[in-house]
């Protein structure tokens, strides 16, 4: 026979099979016995649990308080009591089985004489159970006082049952607690073991005409997020009024070391109604419960510990969407979410931290943080969905599968991206910005502003063109495109994407890696100005200035309109090469390669080292080249093509025009002026200067040195001519001019008939070849 309290579980089919012979014995059986006992759930003053020897009763079908039919187990058992303040715990615990006391739903009057009804279970007119009652009338943590029990020994019948008993005068007002125990034995105590029977615990409410509930209570003041640290609770309990700020989500927290002693805490409304129990994890004990604003809440501790901190929060607004109100202070707001895909709206799936205070909500959440004061912070740890980021002036925007949350007030935002296809939205802030974008992490900051993604591949930025906003964008290990526009720049990658529009200043870098980083560059419709180094490039124009470092290719395109768009383009210090064109030109070299298109005026400097060349190339139009030991200038019909510092240039004059006409001047040092038909060298200490396919040449020295000429006639008859202050070789075709030089020297060894005029020359001439 199993004893009250005990039930069998084992074996499956309920029994054991064994054969035995005379003399055998058998040991070892399992017949899975386990405890089943019924415990109380009045709060941890009170003797509830085993440690503190709290009631407990042996299950009996049957035999309980409360209806049920005749050998229904209505009673669920625990392994220890239940204690909480509103004694609902066992209700909460297995089967709703506190279903024995009527009428203590309304409060008790001080000093008048009460009924409540007792229900007796069915088995009561057999079993003639014994009914022991109490409540603790002046709320002092115990049963012990004189008239506290209000029932003793009383055999109650089937089914309903009256029971009337005297509320003293002296009673506290608010909250207590009261006892109901059913069982075999007489005098019952109101703790410890019962043979068989149920133990009901319930929250009494007393109203009395003298002090009321709380009025001696500890006040804390109005709570929006609030610490109260090292507060000594001692038996009966601390009681503690507050006033909420919020109609929502009113969190107690507290912190204590359970070795110091463990407490439970309750929370009562104005009237001593409990409106929250704690729960326990290891050294901390919570209530959430929901708040109106403006109403008054009473927060009872029990048990004893010398050291407790003491958190409440009222900071969630319950409506829809939920809403954080911030406080006058930094508030911090950490929302982190699902890393799984169990679904969008599974349990607990979405952690909302607020001050080091965690809350969870389904999946599918919408929130809204208010931020109140100081500088505010969100911090946003997303999974592997979509994400949608906006961040606004004074506002931002998460939207997610599992979640959305918008913010209004909050300077500090930071979202973590985790995968997906997520992107961000920087909308534009007046006053000047700064946005920096790279790979993992994308941030504007604006005074106290500061928003950022991380993680996030596709990210949009604007502006509106009226303020100094920079934006800073970083290239990615791999070969990284640039296209940079006035008004929209976009830096594109292997597997990232990140776009600005409108800003002042716009800045890329390309120096995380990659064999082949390329920028290409748009002008405005106005007078733009583009400069190219070997290391970085930048276009600037009305309102715009877009910078691009570290891209090996630079392309720059000057179509967008303007009369006087103009590019500069820097050498290395190695050997570099210029090839300018009426319609675009490029400098290369090593590590480098920068081009332009369309530019009105491009000036190309070799200035930084090296052997560098230039080849300078005419229009299907007249055109001029001058060149200097410095620099040289072939222009024509809408260019202007300028190398300055390049030990050799060659201009060429092959794309049409009749009068492509060039000038070329000596150094001060020893120079030589080489001429033939549509051909021509100026070369001295540095410099050379070749003209090729020009129709007429001047050449001059004039600026000092030993110079000379060197003319040679070509295959028809030519001419050349000698003054005292200039000479010339003139052909079908071609006019090579020369004024300045020490020594010339005419060759005629290209055919035809050449003939010979010198008067009066002041240099000194050698002919050679056949002259007539």
């Amino acid at each position: 026979m199993i004893r009250p309290g005990w039930r069998q579980t084992a074996p499956a089919t309920g029994e054991h099979v064994v054969t035995l012979a005379a003399g055998d014995s058998v040991t070892g059986l399992d017949f899975g016995n386990a405890g089943g006992f019924d415990w109380g759930d009045a709060p941890r003053l009170y003797p509830t649990l085993a440690a503190d020897l709290g009631a407990r009763h042996g299950i009996v079908p049957g035999f309980q308080l409360g209806p049920g039919a005749p050998g229904e187990t209505r009673v669920d058992g625990e392994s220890n009591g239940q204690p909480s303040g509103s004694a609902t715990r066992d209700d909460m615990t297995g089967i709703d089985d506190e279903d024995g006391v009527l009428g203590l739903e309304d409060p008790l009057v001080a000093g008048t004489v009460e009924t409540i009804t007792v229900i007796g279970s069915p088995a009561q007119d057999i079993v003639q159970g014994k009914l022991q009652a109490w409540i603790d009338f002046n709320a002092d943590g115990d049963w012990a006082d004189a008239g506290e029990q209000i029932v003793s020994d009383l055999v109650i019948a089937t089914g309903p049952n009256a029971i009337n008993f005297s509320v003293p005068a002296a009673a506290a007002d608010g909250p207590t607690y009261g006892r109901f125990r059913i069982s075999y034995e007489l005098g019952l105590p109101f703790f410890g073991p019962a043979i068989a029977g149920e133990v009901e615990d319930y929250l009494v409410r007393i109203e009395s005409d003298g002090v009321p509930f709380g009025a001696d209570a500890i006040d804390l003041g109005v709570i929006d997020d609030k610490v109260f640290p090292g507060l000594a609770v001692l038996p009966p309990g601390e009681l503690y009024r507050v006033e909420a700020t919020q109609t929502g989500i009113f969190t107690v927290l507290a912190n204590f070391s359970q070795a110091a002693g463990n407490i439970d805490i309750t929370v009562y409304d104005a009237t001593g109604a409990a409106v929250g129990d704690s729960s326990s994890v290891a050294n901390q004990e919570r209530i959430d419960f929901a708040s109106v604003a403006g109403a008054t809440y009473f927060i009872r501790f029990w048990g004893a510990n010398p050291d407790v901190d003491l958190k409440l929060v009222n900071l969630i607004s319950v409506n829809s969407p939920l809403t954080i109100v911030g406080t006058p202070r930094p508030d911090l707001v950490v929302v982190t979410a699902p890393e799984t895909s169990e679904g969008l709206f599974c349990d607990e799936c979405v952690e909302v931290v607020i001050n080091g205070t965690p809350y969870h909500f389904d999946g599918g959440v919408e929130l809204i943080y208010q931020g109140n004061g100081e500088i505010d912070t969100l911090v946003v740890h997303s999974n592997a969905y979509n994400d949608q980021i906006r961040f606004y002036a004074d506002a931002s925007q998460v939207l997610n599968p599992t979640f959305q949350i918008d913010t209004e007030g909050v300077e500090n935002v930071r979202v973590d991206g985790a995968g997906g296809t997520d992107r961000a939205w920087f909308h534009h802030m007046p006053g000047d910005d700064v946005v920096v974008i790279r790979q993992d992490l994308a941030r504007r900051t604006q005074g106290a502003y500061q928003q950022q993604v991380r993680q996030v591949a596709t990210v949009y930025a604007y502006s509106d063109a009226a303020d100094a906003d920079r934006a800073i964008l970083y290239d990615s290990p791999q070969d990284d495109r640039l296209v940079a526009r006035a008004d929209r720049v976009q830096l594109v990658g292997d597997d990232f994407r990140f776009t600005v529009e409108d800003f002042g200043q716009v800045y890329a870098h390309a120096i995380a890696g990659g064999t082949d980083d390329r920028a290409v560059f748009y002008d405005s419709p106005g007078n733009d100005r583009f400069l190219a180094r070997p290391t970085y490039a930048r276009m600037v124009g009305a309102g715009f200035r877009n910078q691009a470092n570290g891209f090996g290719w630079v392309y720059a395109y000057a179509t967008a309109g303007g009369i006087d768009d103009r590019a500069w383009l820097y050498d290395s210090p190695g050997d570099d090469r210029l090839i300018a064109r009426p319609e675009n030109a490029r400098l290369y070299g090593a590590g480098f390669d920068n081009g332009v298109r369309g530019f009105d005026r491009v000036y190309a400097y070799a200035t930084a080292g090296g052997s560098d060349q230039a080849f300078l190339y005419d229009s299907a139009g007249d055109d001029r080249f001058i060149a200097r030991p410095q620099y040289s200038i072939l222009r024509g019909a809408g260019f202007f093509n300028y190398a300055f510092g390049f030990d050799r240039v060659d201009a060429v004059a092959t794309a049409g025009g009749a009068g492509d006409f060039a000038v070329m001047y000596d150094s001060a040092g020893d120079d030589r002026f080489i001429t033939r038909p549509r051909w021509a060298r100026l070369e001295g200490p540095g410099f050379r200067n070749t003209a090729q396919g020009f129709g007429r040449v001047n050449g001059y020295a004039t600026a000092g040195g030993t110079d000379r000429a060197d003319m040679y006639d070509g295959p028809g008859d030519d001419l050349f001519l000698g003054r005292d202050n200039y000479f010339y070789m003139l052909g079908d075709d071609y006019r090579n001019w020369g004024s300045g030089f020490d020594s010339v020297f005419a060759y005629a060894f290209g055919g035809g008939v050449n003939r010979l005029s010198v008067i009066d020359n002041l240099f000194a001439f050698t002919p050679i070849g056949a002259w007539q």
